[in-house]
């Protein structure tokens, strides 16, 4: 007998039974699991995650930081856990549900078995950046308990189920789920980290889990889970959209990296061990890169043409760059007096006379009015916006040794920075905030105007994880940050946004709402990324 208790009445506008039925299918496998042999084919066109095969199992769990879905596709992408599935017909599984059938997000919790299929929806709010914990346990006799909780939402709901299941898999998924019998086209989700990934109440590696990748009928990757880590793996979606993003970094080596998706490249120039560099778009199509040579000077790098200014920078310290049109561009620069330099093609190196602090860098935006807008913090430890914007000492403390971030928005600009209190703040023509979100020591934000008006700001929180906060999401990513690392970010068309982070593996990794690509290529340790769009 199957049965659904405590059921609560859904957030306004999120009702359960607008939503489509769907259903999770079983993935084929190459070999029939048994106790003795299970192989788990590394790409199927439905599943992206690991899946344990070869034994017989009584329990699955994990606990995730509910994503962010952007409706690129109206399919419906699923993420859960469950039994069976695996090469056989049953299927024993709970998780959340996210349908773009109407072109907006409507995300539901689920439980779903082969004797109740298409998935049974869940009648409680829930939102991205909720704390989703799910199980499934067997209990013996055929009987089996499914179990969803959203923590922040504090609802639990348990399910017991009867099904004759033989148990021969577990699985940890995100899924383009089916509906009427056809696999949907996977909609854009941010990266979803699953933590506390227990089978049987051992690790995924004491499991012997295996990944598998989605893929569509060209071979394709459109999502693909990362190495295991720990107790848990990090699931990318990879069906680029379109849209502009490239992003300049320093590799493991101390070259400099460019990143254009689908792939990386090594420009064989070497950046300043501890630098970073930055990168603009321009208005002709084509990024201009700022970064310290070895040399300690200012160096530019477009397409190949190195451009070598032989204007000296502080040591340990890094460029900014923003462009207008005309193809013309500036540089924004911490000089090896210490004080705040600028470059553009035209007139050169000018020192603008303003001491900054030993150890940190400027940030420069260019204004929707013409000219250009600078924030850093000076020698005295307070934050200074300087340009064609006005010039202000601003008496606000920064935490020493961060930076701050400048973006135009509302047709003026708005800076952040990390107080000297550790959590993070905002200053501009909309005026001052303490958004009191504490900052991880040493680390800076980044921010960005957005092309629908507001914008968005990125950071890495006292808990070592990404955040995005600001109007386009309010989200708590769950991806663990390189210590001492700061995030980049750039707006993207239609209000999304991408951002550009030095992985807790130290891997150079984008995300945001064009894509999420863990590149699987290493960066040089302390050193932050830079992302234009």
């Amino acid at each position: 007998m199957l049965r659904v208790l405590g059921m609560a009445a859904l957030a306004a506008g999120m009702t359960a039974a607008a939503l489509p039925a769907t259903a999770h299918a079983a993935v084929p496998q190459q070999h029939q699991a048994s106790a003795a042999d299970c192989s788990v084919d590394p790409t199927n066109p439905s599943w992206a995650g690991y899946v344990a095969c070869g034994s017989s199992y009584a329990s699955v769990s994990a606990t995730w930081t509910q994503p962010q879905v952007s409706c690129t596709s109206n399919g419906i992408v699923g993420f859960w856990v469950g039994l069976d599935g695996y090469g056989e017909t049953p299927i024993e599984q709970t998780g959340i549900n996210v349908s773009c059938a109407t072109g907006t997000p409507q995300y539901t919790g689920f439980w779903e078995s082969s004797t109740s299929s298409p998935a049974i929806n869940y009648n409680e709010p829930v939102y991205p950046g909720d704390t989703i914990i799910a199980n499934v346990l067997y209990q013996g006799s055929d009987t089996y308990s499914l179990q969803l909780t959203d923590s922040t939402r504090d609802w639990v709901e348990n399910t017991p189920l009867d099904s004759v299941a033989p148990n021969l898999s577990a699985e940890v998924i995100a899924e383009a789920t089916t509906l009427n019998g056809h696999v949907t086209a996977l909609p854009n989700f941010a990266a979803i980290q699953f933590r506390q990934v227990t089978i049987d109440d051992v690790s995924l590696s004491s499991a012997s889990a295996q990944p598998t990748s989605l893929v569509n009928s060209d071979g394709q990757y459109l999502a693909y889970p990362a190495n295991l880590t720990g107790n848990g793996f990090t699931d990318y979606y990879a069906g680029w959209v379109g849209g502009a993003v490239a992003a300049a970094f320093t590799g493991i080596n101390g070259d400099l990296y460019t990143y254009s998706s689908p792939g990386v490249a090594n420009t064989n120039d070497a950046v300043l061990g501890g630098t970073s560099p930055a990168i603009a778009l321009l208005s002709n199509g084509t990024y201009e890169i700022a970064y310290q040579s070895t040399s300690n000077d200012l160096t530019l790098f477009n397409s190949g043409t190195l451009t070598l200014t032989n204007l000296p920078m502080k040591p340990g310290t890094s460029p900014a760059i923003a462009a207008q049109a005309g193809d013309t561009y500036q540089v924004a620069y911490q000089s090896s007096s210490g004080s705040m330099w600028t470059y553009t093609p035209s007139s050169g190196g000018v020192n603008q006379s303003q001491g900054m602090l030993a150890g940190t860098s400027p940030a420069i935006t260019a204004l929707s009015g013409g000219g250009y807008e600078e924030a850093f913090q000076a020698n005295t430890g307070n934050l200074i916006l300087y340009g064609s914007g006005g010039d202000n000492n601003t008496g606000l403390g920064m935490k020493s040794g961060t930076s701050p971030s400048i973006a135009a928005a509302g047709g003026g600009f708005e800076a952040a920075f990390q107080a000297n209190t550790g959590v993070l703040w905002t200053f501009g023509t909309n005026g001052t905030a303490d958004l009191g979100l504490g900052m991880a020591s040493g680390t800076s934000p980044a921010i960005a105007g957005l092309t629908t008006g507001g914008y968005e700001m990125a950071f890495q929180t006292n808990t070592g994880v990404l955040e995005v906060y600001g109007q386009a999401a309010d989200l708590n990513t769950g991806i663990g940050m390189s210590a001492g690392t700061s995030p980049s970010i750039a707006a993207q068309a239609g209000g999304g946004y991408e951002t550009a982070i030095r992985e807790n593996t130290g891997q150079f990794t984008v995300y945001g709402t064009v894509g999420n690509v863990q590149t699987n290529t290493l960066t040089s340790g302390g050193t932050s990324p830079s992302v234009a769009g």
